[in-house]
């Protein structure tokens, strides 16, 4: 996968499929990208971009890319709303709060939060389900959430302890994360570079910026 997302030429790894090929999706001005089939132009990242789903012509080649696709009507189709989203800003922002950028797979895609799959606190909290992937029940918003997450939106020690996986912290006043209660606080600086070739493709990201921001994300 390295060696494909590094060829000069512009190429892209199938990790469902194993194939590294060239980006179909890779002029530089609307007008061309607009005038294929399988692309479009994002103006939010000023990139041609490929269209998702519609490149898989067949029904077993659509199924094989069922984490965010479906074979409906005899086309090959995005099984959700978020799926639609072909860049990871508007999908952090989607009005649903149920999207996230997902970088297990390449292609990356932006798709359903795990925990958000789960529409009933009985699915959400069930041992087998949702519990197993670290989900908890947000009463207030009424979805499912991973349980570290929730645990920033408690401002009371009492709720905060009800949260599964959370415990207030006397010495900040906070409510976090149970995992990491006892660790200090630590300063993190991070330096990062602003040439041009922050501009290029970072692995699975459209660009170095992102790359970095999500690099930031998981540490926190």
């Amino acid at each position: 996968e390295d060696g494909c997302l590094a060829d000069p030429h512009g190429c892209e790894w199938d990790d469902v499929t194993t194939i590294c090929k060239i980006k179909e999706c890779n002029d530089k001005t609307q007008m061309p990208c607009d005038a294929k089939a399988n692309c479009k132009w994002d103006a939010a990242i000023d990139q041609c971009v490929e269209r998702p789903c519609v490149p898989y012509k067949d029904q077993t080649e659509c199924e094989k890319h069922s984490f965010d696709c479906k074979w409906e009507g005899g086309v090959c189709t995005v099984i959700d709303g978020c799926v639609a989203h072909t860049n990871e800003k508007e999908c952090g922002i989607d009005a649903s709060g149920d999207c996230e950028w997902k970088t297990a797979h390449s292609p990356v895609h932006c798709g359903v939060k795990k925990c958000r799959v789960y529409k009933t606190e009985g699915d959400c909290e069930a041992v087998d389900k949702g519990a197993q992937d670290g989900c908890a029940w947000d009463s207030n918003k009424m979805k499912c959430d991973e349980g570290v997450s929730l645990c920033k939106d408690e401002t009371q020690p009492c709720s905060c302890g009800q949260v599964p996986g959370c415990m207030w912290e006397a010495k900040t006043s906070k409510c976090v994360a149970s995992m990491f209660a006892n660790c200090p606080a630590v300063d993190l600086v991070v330096a990062v570079d602003g040439s041009l070739s922050m501009a290029d493709r970072f692995g699975r990201h459209p660009h170095g910026f992102f790359a970095v921001t999500e690099m930031v994300l998981d540490l926190s």
